[in-house]
């Protein structure tokens, strides 16, 4: 008999304790299981949550780098182009004045640009190997959020690849063999990260069905998350579903517990990770959507909405241009006043 499905839980960018996304997904799922009259849960009954936490790895390459004096630009094996070039000098020359740049962006561009993105894959892709094995028949989902979707895309290309490179200690995965249950990526940002690395190859494996590394993918976006406004990932998904939410609770639109709260997806989590039948019932939907609506922000989607329109349809084609477009959005976000 399976046991428990085994849930892997890949952060994104920023400084993230360890088990602090473990934390944000239960206090998420949570929320959501009360609105759908779910009593007593307790998500540890109904699944086993292990995460990946490549955060440390950053912050020593981050601090390394600030003892030894090393400008970021030497880390870089590949620029795209001189307007990322321009930008990134401004942006080395200001860290520390801007905490959110210092410790998203530079996560971006140390994991995609630079060579340091390789070591993570390795580990990333060790670590799924050992749950599939481990798992003996269990469901094995990954549930990844904003950069942690461009370090599991990859890995997954890695993994699941047609031709294994000889010595590269990644373990070789067949497609509808030793596929996993479901991928859910959360603020999808592996299109841009693929600008500065290219590991994604035109045909992806990272698709469920058949032929694909998955046999169900979930993709959720939210509206007015400026994380992906460039490239936006919105693929043609063969079992599972695209998602965009439109609610705002909070300020902070890339909230990844946010994100898990949403009743529509929060119905599918509970459906896939559980045995339980009051997400079914369609009342119990509707009940749960009024109850996390009256807990949004009163009247912020709209503000969010007129402040940042001309950032949104503006010329964002390129990672510089979204580093400009994402910081005047933090800016105009955090001086509307709430009601």
């Amino acid at each position: 008999m399976a046991g428990l499905p085994i849930v892997l839980l890949v952060h994104g960018m920023g400084t993230h304790p360890l088990d602090n996304m473990t934390r944000e997904f239960k206090a998420g799922l949570s929320e959501a299981a009360k609105g759908f009259n779910i009593k007593e849960f307790d998500i540890d009954e109904h699944m086993e949550l292990v995460e990946f936490n490549y955060s440390e790895t950053l912050d020593n390459i981050r601090k390394k780098l600030a003892k030894e004096a090393k400008g970021i630009l030497d880390q870089f094996e590949v620029l795209p182009d001189n307007q990322l070039l321009e930008r990134l000098l401004k942006f080395e020359a200001n860290l520390d004045e801007d905490e959110f740049i210092y410790t998203h962006w530079l996560d971006v561009l140390l994991y995609g640009g630079a060579y340091y993105g390789e070591k993570i894959r390795v580990e990333l892709a060790n670590k799924i190997n050992g749950l599939l094995k481990r798992a003996k028949g269990a469901q094995v989902h990954i549930i990844a959020h904003s950069l942690g979707t461009a370090v599991v895309h990859d890995t997954l290309e890695k993994l699941y690849r047609a031709e294994a490179t000889p010595g590269d200690n990644i373990p070789d995965l067949k497609p509808g063999v030793d596929s996993i249950y479901c991928l859910w990526t959360f603020a999808n940002v592996s299109r841009m990260v693929d600008i500065l690395n290219g590991v994604t190859p035109d045909e992806t494996i990272v698709r469920s069905g058949p032929n694909g590394c998955t046999h169900t993918m979930y993709n959720i976006r939210h509206e007015l998350d400026p994380f992906t406004w460039y490239k936006t990932y919105k693929p043609d998904i063969e079992h599972g579903r695209n998602f965009v939410n439109n609610v705002v609770r909070v300020k902070n639109t890339h909230s990844f517990q946010e994100y898990v709260a949403d009743p529509e997806v929060a119905q599918y989590l509970l459906l896939e990770l559980t045995d339980l039948q009051e997400p079914k019932l369609s009342k119990n939907l509707t009940d749960c959507k009024k109850v996390h609506r009256k807990t949004s922000l009163n009247g912020m989607y709209d503000k969010i909405d007129a402040a940042t329109k001309k950032l949104r349809k503006g010329d964002v084609e390129s990672i510089a241009d979204l580093m400009v477009a994402i910081d005047a959005f933090e800016d105009k976000v955090k001086a509307l006043k709430e009601d």
